[in-house]
């Protein structure tokens, strides 16, 4: 009987421009036969740096499996209806016999974000839809679409930037990339296994097409959680920005006036910082109360993708995106003449800026105070101060003050990655047991248990405790018992009672396991993913941290303990094992610890393979039982 008592936790992210797809990079097998294939896709930027920019889309996907009908039958358009215009040039449904079936006017859905009252703009999210529905679609057949998105407002005036990205796990017969922009546009591209197969001049206008083609889709032959390496996969990128400074000062523009100090501002610093002392002290309980009050809203209007709410809206709403948090924080810090800087980064896997400069490299915004060399996150409400979350460590930051190339994030309190289990167990001649079973977490895990029990109220508890009990047919009783005083984001205890009806296994010669009631063991699980662990071909994300387990299982006066495990110690260079077992009368005890010894953020391939081999030599012994009759 297990539980894992664990809820993952997230940390909000607000999108400036859509993020690139993440690569594989391993080796590949052939898909025999993929759901669709791209017959058509064909896109044509037409820059206007003084005036609407257009970009003119075309495509024909063909159906080929019947299990995909429903996803290819409905194709929804998405697109910001203050600063950008959508036209539906043609749809139609292509036969195999080479009819078309045009899309009649009943099959365009729209959706679109508004206010109450009729004309009113919405608060957070002005993105319409719409959504095209193709008829009489069949296998062999194919959908066709061609339409344009009209951008009214230009995010970043005069700049234009982009990145298109092919899985190969996608067929393409015909791909053509255009851009169509002034000569006097200082534009910059970077392609990878695209071909360039024009470029017309003329009437001041440059003509640039790129085209491409994968006719045999393949697929990763395993799974590989290396990081993001640009050119790992077909792609095309197009920037006017000539580096990354330029996006942060464009940025910076717009979001340093929003910050700016009210007279309200200034109160509620006043109020929110009342007698603390010193700049940590200050910063510290300005960021706390952001992180607590104001509630994450990631959603977008027209240009506020890339510029900050108002304020005073955030502070009425009490709510808002990464850059209202950030730029709130900022002006918050700076009524208690703490400077601070917005820094620009991304929040997924890209650890490494593309060789052009692009708005959708950063997606993120976050604050950096230099006086106390610390950065801070205000959107991951249980960070604990001085700490972000481990997927932007490493990352490059892009300060909209004081811009330097090579910032890189860091914790400035890093935090101990620690798992304490403690279980004990008393077995009665009847075979019933009671047990009690203490876990304690330190760091990045700290904040979720917190998370997942600050939600756990008495009625959900009570709820969740039913129906564990009617789940797990040996449970006669639980209770949850929190350090409520102690815990906190950084260090976080919790215990369970359990009365078991039965817990020994039936039979003469008999063998158990060491195991805590009800609760799972990360020290196996970890052990079980290191021996599982492949072959990457890239960096990928790592942190070190200790496990450590105690278990003591007391038999009754009935049962003859016939042998415990061998004690094992293991010693790697990157993991470090040891394990001992003892009985002491009817009491058996084992105690285990496992010390993953890298830094992090990011590891070379070469540990994978160490972390293999140190698992198998170890799984065994996290398996070992102790022998009875």
């Amino acid at each position: 009987m297990m539980l894992r008592l664990f809820t993952p936790i997230g940390f909000a992210i607000c999108c400036l421009l859509i993020c690139v797809q993440s690569a594989k990079g391993v080796e590949e097998e052939p898909i025999k036969n993929p759901p669709y294939k791209y017959q058509k896709y064909h896109i044509t930027y037409e820059l206007h740096p003084e005036s609407e920019n257009i970009t003119h889309y075309e495509f024909q996907i063909q159906l080929l499996d019947k299990e995909y009908n429903e996803g290819l039958k409905s194709y929804p358009i998405t697109y910001s209806t203050s600063v950008e215009r959508m036209e539906i040039v043609h749809a139609y449904t292509l036969k195999a016999d080479g009819s078309k079936h045009e899309v009649p006017p009943a099959n365009f859905q729209r959706e679109v974000h508004s206010g109450l009252d009729e004309g009113q703009p919405p608060a957070f999210s002005d993105q319409s839809r719409t959504t095209v529905l193709f008829p009489d679609l069949e296998v062999n057949d194919s959908v066709f679409i061609q339409y344009k998105v009209i951008q009214k407002e230009q995010f970043f005036p005069g700049h234009f930037s982009m990145v298109d990205t092919f899985d190969r796990d996608e067929p393409h017969e015909d791909v053509a990339i255009e851009v169509d922009a002034p000569l006097t546009m200082p534009l910059k591209t970077q392609v990878w296994e695209l071909s360039e197969t024009s470029r017309v001049e003329e009437n001041g206008r440059r003509k640039i097409r790129w085209t491409y083609k994968n006719l045999n889709p393949t697929r990763p032959k395993s799974t590989d959680h290396s990081i993001y390496v640009w050119g790992s996969e077909p792609t095309i990128m197009m920037s006017t920005f000539p580096n990354y400074k330029a996006i942060a000062e464009a940025y910076g523009e717009r979001a340093e006036k929003k910050a700016a100090v009210s007279d309200r501002v200034r109160k509620l610093a006043d109020e929110i910082v009342k007698d603390k002392k010193g700049p940590e002290q200050v910063a510290q309980s300005l960021y706390d109360w952001v992180s607590k009050n104001i509630a994450y809203a990631g959603n977008c209007i027209g240009v506020g993708a890339v510029v900050p709410r108002d304020l005073d809206f955030v502070l009425d709403n009490k709510m808002g995106d990464c850059k209202d948090h950030s730029t709130l924080l900022q002006s918050l810090l700076t009524a208690k003449g703490v400077e601070s800087s917005q820094a620009l980064v991304n929040a997924h896997e890209i650890y490494d800026l593309p060789p052009l400069p692009l708005v959708s490299a950063v997606n993120h915004v976050i604050t950096f105070i230099p006086s106390l060399n610390v950065f801070l996150d205000s959107t991951a409400e249980k960070q604990p101060y001085g700490t972000v979350p481990h997927i932007l460590l490493g990352k490059p930051a892009l300060l909209v003050r004081d811009f330097k190339d090579d910032t890189k994030i860091f914790d400035a309190h890093p935090m101990e990655n620690r798992n304490v289990l403690r279980s004990k167990v008393s077995i009665k001649e009847d075979g019933q047991a009671v047990g009690e079973v203490t876990r304690i977490v330190y760091g990045e895990a700290a904040s979720t248990f917190l998370t997942y029990y600050q939600e756990l109220t008495p009625e959900k508890e009570e709820e969740a405790l039913k129906r564990m009990k009617k789940n797990y047919e040996d449970l006669s009783n639980i209770q949850i018992v929190r350090d409520y005083k102690d815990n906190s984001a950084e260090k976080y205890t919790v215990t369970l009672k359990v009365e078991l009806k039965k817990y020994l296994p039936g039979g003469n010669a008999r063998a158990i396991r060491f195991s805590a009631p009800l609760t799972s063991s990360t020290l196996a699980a970890t052990v079980k993913s290191l021996a599982q662990a492949s072959e990457v071909s890239q960096k990928f994300r790592c942190s070190g941290g200790k496990s450590e387990e105690e278990y003591s299982i007391t038999f009754p006066k009935k049962v003859k303990i016939l042998a415990i495990p061998d004690p094992l110690k293991v010693n790697d260079e990157f993991v470090e094992y040891t394990s001992t077992y003892s009985q002491k009368g009817q009491t058996v005890t084992a105690k285990r610890t496992l010390h993953d010894k890298t830094v992090g953020p990011l590891c070379e391939p070469r540990v994978s393979l160490s972390y293999k081999a140190s698992g198998e030599k170890i799984q065994d012994d996290v398996n070992a039982q102790i022998l009875f009759k």
